[in-house]
């Protein structure tokens, strides 16, 4: 790791803290391998980012959060779950992860505004809300991000501008977007990226590179 520690300040986790790696399956968390790497990134003093609370993919979130036995989850029962998710994940790592992709991966690449999920069907927008708020109450000194890609393009951009506002009149305690950066050497998309970064600094919104090959 002398490269890492000697080029780079802040460290990402890839797997280890999504949904389906730390609790796979009701009730049964397994913190093995993201408290290593919390404990390595904290002797290192590496700042951290974890990554993701709530990924609005239904093949990236474990099934059982949709279940109540052989019936679909209930919006209580989905919003309970995320609840208890979101305390026990933040609140084990509070005051050592310094900043949260809260909810990754919620808008649509179509013509849908947000992206079909079970997380969608059932809550409709306000998952995404919730979400913010149960991470804030679980540490409020954490920086909580959005998450997505493709927001440079105007559609999509367009989209998050629409979320963006929607949760800011809610008063949800979103504090930055995570631009990903996928980019073909020779195509990076330089005047859409500049137009997403004035429409963010026109809302007050702070923006982090969250991904970047």
């Amino acid at each position: 790791w002398p490269l890492l520690t000697a080029q780079f300040s802040t460290v990402t986790p890839e797997n280890c803290m999504k949904p389906a790696a730390v609790q796979p399956t009701e009730g049964a968390f397994n913190f093995a391998t993201a408290d290593a790497f919390v404990d390595f990134a904290t002797r290192q003093k590496l700042k951290l980012v974890g990554h993701c609370l709530v990924w609005a993919k239904d093949d990236r979130t474990p099934a059982w959060f949709y279940r109540d036995g052989q019936q679909p989850a209930s919006r209580e029962l989905l919003l309970v779950r995320m609840r208890q998710y979101i305390e026990t994940v933040v609140g084990r790592y509070r005051g050592r992860i310094a900043t949260w992709d809260v909810v990754n991966e919620a808008l649509d690449d179509g013509t849908n505004y947000l992206r079909p999920s079970g997380w969608e069907q059932v809550c409709g927008e306000e998952f995404i809300a919730k979400a913010f708020e149960y991470a804030h109450a679980a540490d409020p000194a954490a920086l909580l991000v959005y998450n997505d890609y493709n927001t440079e393009l105007p559609a999509k951009r367009a989209k998050m501008i629409r979320l963006i506002r929607s949760l800011r009149a809610k008063n949800v305690p979103l504090h930055a977007i995570g631009l990903q950066g996928h980019y073909e050497l020779d195509r990076v998309p330089l005047a859409d990226l500049e137009a997403t970064l004035l429409a963010m600094r026109e809302l007050g919104v702070k923006v982090v590179v969250s991904e970047l090959d």
